[in-house]
């Protein structure tokens, strides 16, 4: 109990110092990444469960409060597609690598807009199907497949050379089958600290 005691004043206390990195700084995060398909369909009532991944970020500071960012995702990606006849649900492993430019909008907020690369790292897997589903074709067999990326991140605790970030994500698979439904919003919540 003390030491949690302990620990709020800390966070109470708390002067922020988040920024974005200086030019030629590196920094790291790590943590969770909790995520969830979107699907859209008449057919398909189920609700899609939030996942969980693992997630890494190296990220370079730039001039005119701006990074580079590569982030490196594991998790297990879905995939659906329906038509009138029937429904297909597969999901299969998929490393993530991401390459984005963020920018700061305030000392604890930055955007970031990047494009990933997935790359299949396992056994694709049917989860469900329901009706004549033999001509709908997903991506999720494809040894790569394309997204484009959306992230807004908020710094919750900073030190000079640490902070916590919240990370929301959308991501948009680019190049996929007729019909088929594979974007997804995720969240991390990481640990950030400065490369020496």
């Amino acid at each position: 109990m003390r030491s949690i005691f302990s620990f709020l004043i800390l966070l109470l206390a708390n002067t922020s110092y988040a920024s974005a990195p200086e030019p030629g700084q590196f920094r790291y995060a790590f943590g969770p990444y909790f995520y969830r398909s979107i699907i859209d369909s008449t057919q398909f009532k189920e609700v899609d469960s939030v996942k969980t991944g693992m997630a890494l970020n190296v990220e370079g500071g730039m001039p005119n409060d701006s990074s580079i960012e590569l982030q490196f995702l594991y998790f297990e990606k879905r995939y659906f597609n329906d038509s009138d006849l029937g429904y297909m649900y597969s999901a299969s492993p998929r490393v993530y690598i991401t390459l984005g430019y963020r920018k700061w909008l305030f000392d604890q907020a930055s955007v970031a807009l990047g494009l990933a690369s997935h790359y299949l790292v396992g056994a694709e897997k049917v989860i469900s199907s329901g009706g004549d589903s033999s001509g709908l074709e997903l991506s999720s067999a494809k040894e790569s497949s394309y997204s484009g990326d959306f992230s807004l991140q908020l710094e919750i605790f900073s030190t000079k050379k640490s902070a916590f970030v919240f990370d929301y994500r959308y991501s948009y698979l680019l190049f996929h089958k007729e019909g088929e439904e594979s974007n997804h919003s995720a969240v991390m919540l990481l640990y950030r600290g400065v490369v020496p």
